[in-house]
Order: structure tokens, then sequence, then C-alpha cells
């Protein structure tokens, strides 16, 4: 899993510039909601771990179809103007979540088509900071105080944080600031495959 601020801050970006409401808070918030709610599989299994029970961490809640079905039915609940760019900018904020944990290429395989397939896929290649997860809670306290917990975490705002900033700016003035965004973000891509190259 990307941390919950790279998954909070890539969705909010990418809800921003396809759906086009990057300047309401509820689309924003609605598009961090989406990203983060895959890894409700980890206190999910916390909690069923008390009962002998075992629940994978990327099982379907990181799936394609699952991120659909969510974005559709956060849009049918919250929206009222049916937008079809706000239901496009709340699915691309959904997805958003197991196309970072696939490009983060290491843990558990994403599958990515479940409940069709059950094989999961990782990226060849490393884009997005590692970042740990627990099956306690001590465990998850402890993760919290890596250093290299914090060391993703501002990788992943630097990656992510000048994308969001870009889509808020009125279009007519903004293409050095954007260019400037877009050169932060692929630094911090560049800066991230060189922290963590495998072998």
């Amino acid at each position: 899993m990307a941390t919950v601020i790279g998954h909070a801050l890539a969705a909010m970006a990418a809800e921003g510039a396809v759906g086009g409401e990057a300047r309401r808070p509820r689309a924003l918030l609605a598009g961090a909601v989406l990203a983060m709610l895959p890894d409700l599989d980890v206190p999910a299994a916390i909690a069923l771990k008390h009962f002998g029970l075992m629940l994978p961490h990327r099982g379907f809640t990181h799936s394609l179809l699952f991120g659909i079905f969510l974005a559709l039915l956060l849009w049918l609940a919250f929206f009222r103007a049916r937008s079809p760019r706000a239901l496009a900018g709340l699915g691309l904020a959904s997805l958003c979540h197991p196309l970072l944990d696939f490009l983060m290429a290491c843990g558990p395989p994403v599958p990515l088509f479940r409940p069709f397939s059950s094989q999961g896929f990782l990226s060849p290649v490393q884009l997005i900071p590692t970042a740990y997860f627990a099956r306690s809670i001590p465990g998850l306290l402890h993760v919290l105080a890596l250093p290299e917990t914090w060391k993703g975490i501002a990788l992943e705002t630097l990656i992510f944080l000048p994308l969001l900033l870009a889509g808020r700016e009125q279009p007519t003035k903004a293409i050095l600031f954007r260019i400037s965004c877009a050169g932060l973000s692929l630094a911090g891509l560049f800066l991230t495959c060189l922290l963590y190259r495998h072998g």
C-alpha cells in the first residue's frame, strides 16, 4: 500500500483534473475517501484476527471492479447534478489506489481483475515509494514511527501535491506554473526510482 497521504493526494489530483471540480472541497474529500477505502482491509484483518480469521491485504478491495463500484455508489449518493465528468473524476480517483499499489512494485501483487481472475500484478519499475503495513495495532504504531515511512510520505508529497495544486490554478494564468508542477512531480518520481532501485 502507498501511505494514506499518497493515496489521498493522488486521488484528489486525479479527481480535480478529470472531474473538473478541483475547487470544490466536497469533490476533493470524496476523491480522498475513495482512495483510502481499499485499505480498510488492514483494520478489518486486525479485527478478524481476534476471531481466528485471516483476511489478506490487497484482496478484492484492490480490484478495478471494486473501485468502479465505489465511485458509482458515491456519485449516486452524494452528487445531485449527476455529471458524467464528475463520475469520471471519482472513478479515476478510486482507481488511483490499485494503480499506486501496482507502481510501488513490491508487497502482495495487486489483483486488478478480481473476481474474474485471482492473478496479481506489480510494476517491473518502482515509481511509488515503499510503504509498510502491519497486522496489529502495535505494529501499525511501529510502522508510523519508522523513518522509512516518513521518507515515503515526503516523496509522495513531492510527487502528488504539485499535481493537486496545478489543477487548482486558472488555466489562463497557469502555463508556467503547471510546467513547474509537472517538473516537481517528475523529479519526485525520478528520486523515488533512484532511492528504491531493487537489487
